[in-house]
């Protein structure tokens, strides 16, 4: 059955800035597979749609930072998978965490369950630049 996954970012002091929900038809997930999903449908969304500011866990090379997301100084498709890459790198040497159901994960392969009600969080200590 296909289940709406939401996923929340939090800075640091628990401030939530940005939900996106990405649609799901498993029972688990490993973070790795979560990071790699929402990259994917973040870069896939912005590369059909091109809007002029948009939210993504990676802040794409050669943009700026505005109330309503992140702008590219020149308009461009982006590659998920090198933004996909990043955020694994990011994820290793804790740049951010991600928690679910209240439990922070430590690794890529950590196992969350997940159902209608699996909250999942991101959490960034600091901005997260590539791709």
């Amino acid at each position: 059955m296909k289940e709406m996954l939401k996923i929340h970012d939090e800075d640091a002091r628990g401030n939530r800035f940005h939900t996106i929900r990405i649609i799901n038809d498993q029972d688990e997930l490993t973070v790795k597979e979560i990071i790699k999903r929402r990259i994917e449908n973040e870069i896939c969304k912005f590369n059909l749609q091109r809007p002029i500011c948009f939210f993504s866990l990676v802040q794409p090379e050669d943009s700026e930072i505005t109330l309503r997301g992140f702008r590219l100084r020149e308009h461009r498709a982006i590659d998920w998978q090198t933004q996909f890459k990043v955020a694994i790198d990011a994820f290793e040497k804790k740049h951010f965490i991600v928690n679910a159901n209240g439990k922070d994960l430590q690794s890529l392969d950590d196992v969350i369950s997940i159902d209608q009600d699996t909250d999942v969080v991101m959490i960034k200590f600091m901005e997260i630049v590539g791709g």
